[in-house]
């Protein structure tokens, strides 16, 4: 038996500096002593922020509004007593099931998956792990070695799966529901898979998870989390969504069964929870881009790549090209204090829509909603400056580098290892300008161009002594001083 609600299952940092592990309970009685979650698998702590929030909705009573104006100043109140209340914290935890491996009602789970699904190893739960049948790299488990995960792990990679949980071709599921039989092992990919989502970040866990609750955005009429209401009928069709919980934890496509010995998870159940769609919404953590002829909103994608600084700019404001996410927008509504002191954290998982995991980042902001675009528009545009001159500045200078090589006719035309030297010297260096100038609200000069400069000059230097390559090497570069 493993019950989350008061089993150390979920690490922490306290605000002393010490770290533990704590169940929901002492986690949520002392959320005002906890300085932030410290979970080892980034999606994880996003999934797990999703559920905390809907929780303290639940025990704050922040979920009874419908209006935006009465939960922004409730949400105050409850922040200005420091604390969650222990009583309301234990009368919603004693009316639902938090057991792991409860034999009819387990957390996050369908017990109904033996029936219904095969069973597979732990291997498949750990997605660090290379699957059963593929090549072994760093891991070296395979279909006949898949050692036990132990149930504080486990739990993690269960919530992974609910968030960020591979399509295309899964785990096998027959379903039988008024004379008709559906047997498919096609899964829909996670709501959050392969995009970077965005959480405010307070000085205490307490002031993280008031701080992080979206506005009121759909009805409240039937909200539920999946821990809270009766098992989903897979054929049918997945509810519409509701706030807070709904939209918070109620969209994973993606059904799981924890097997185990013990408290140790040896194996698992893993495949689809529905055939139809849910309806689509705008995830209220995700920066969304703009289709300039449809107006289709996406969400920005996370890409390990790509430094997390260059979408700076696109938290402060919204612009025809993109909106931020919306839960920043909400924490405008917090005591000016606490808006001088919050800072962002950035979650992203660079995955393809299928199975392949590419690898996860997390960043995080100095405080920024003194740079929003409500408060200083002046240097929410800077910020947009900035980052569009460094990107106009990059794309010039790797253009020109390929070029060069081109004309230096030093390999195949098709490549160009200067390319990604230079991006490895580029972006640091733009990241130093981009702080400095937003730091003392200047527009930059010629400091991305002058940076590109030296960046040609340091790539191209193994192969200077050649005069075709030092005359394509001042051609690029005079290019890029060109930029206006």
């Amino acid at each position: 038996m493993t019950n989350i609600a008061t089993d150390p299952v979920i690490p922490v940092t306290r605000s002393d500096g010490t770290t533990t592990r704590l169940g929901l309970r002492d986690l949520l009685v002392h959320a005002h002593k906890i300085r932030h979650l410290d979970i080892p698998i980034p999606p994880a702590e996003a999934g797990l922020l999703r559920i905390l929030y809907t929780i303290t909705c639940r025990i704050t009573g922040l979920d009874t509004h419908d209006n935006r104006n009465t939960w922004a100043e409730h949400r105050n109140t409850v922040l200005a007593t420091g604390r969650f209340d222990a009583d309301a914290i234990n009368a919603y935890l004693g009316k639902h099931c938090w057991d792991l491996f409860d034999e009819q009602r387990p957390w996050m789970q369908d017990p109904r998956l033996p029936d219904q699904a095969e069973r597979k190893t732990a291997n498949v739960l750990d997605m660090t792990r290379p699957g059963d049948n593929s090549a072994i790299w760093w891991k070296h488990t395979h279909a006949d070695y898949a050692p036990p995960l132990p149930a504080h792990e486990a739990v993690q990679w269960l919530i992974v799966h609910h968030y960020y949980g591979s399509g295309g071709a899964g785990g096998k599921r027959t379903v039988t529901h008024n004379n008709k039989t559906v047997s498919d092992q096609y899964m829909s990919s996670g709501p959050l898979r392969s995009t970077v989502t965005y959480y405010p970040l307070g000085a205490t866990l307490f002031e993280t998870l008031l701080a992080g609750i979206p506005a009121p955005s759909h009805t409240t009429t039937g909200d539920a989390a999946p821990w809270e209401t009766d098992l989903n009928q897979p054929l049918g069709t997945p509810p519409a969504p509701t706030w807070p919980a709904g939209i918070l934890t109620g969209q994973s496509r993606h059904a799981l069964l924890l097997d185990h010995t013990d408290n140790e998870v040896d194996g698992v159940y893993l495949t689809w929870a529905w055939k139809e769609r849910h309806t689509p919404i705008l995830d209220p953590y995700c920066i969304h881009n703009i289709d300039p002829k449809t107006g289709e909103a996406q969400p920005r994608q996370a890409n390990t790549s790509r430094s997390a600084w260059r979408d700076f700019d696109a938290l402060l404001a919204d612009r025809p090209t993109h909106t931020r996410p919306a839960v920043l927008g909400d924490a405008l509504d917090l005591p000016d204090d606490l808006q001088d002191t919050l800072r962002v954290r950035a979650i992203g998982w660079h995955q393809d829509r299928q199975a392949t995991n590419t690898g996860w980042y997390v960043s995080e902001t100095p405080p920024l909603l003194r740079y929003m675009d409500e408060h200083d528009p002046a240097r929410a545009a800077l910020a947009e400056t900035l980052v569009t001159t460094a990107d106009k500045v990059y794309g010039a200078m790797r253009k020109a580098l390929h070029k060069a090589w081109k004309d230096a006719d030093l390999g195949d035309p098709k490549q160009c290892p200067w390319k990604d030297a230079a991006d490895h010297l580029y972006w640091p260096a733009a990241e130093h300008i981009f702080w400095a100038h937003l730091d003392a609200n200047t527009p930059p000069e010629r400091e991305f161009v002058d940076t590109a400069v030296r960046v040609i000059d340091t790539v191209t230097a193994p192969h200077a002594d050649r005069l075709l390559v030092a005359r394509e090497t001042a051609r690029a570069i005079r290019t890029v001083r060109g930029i206006k």
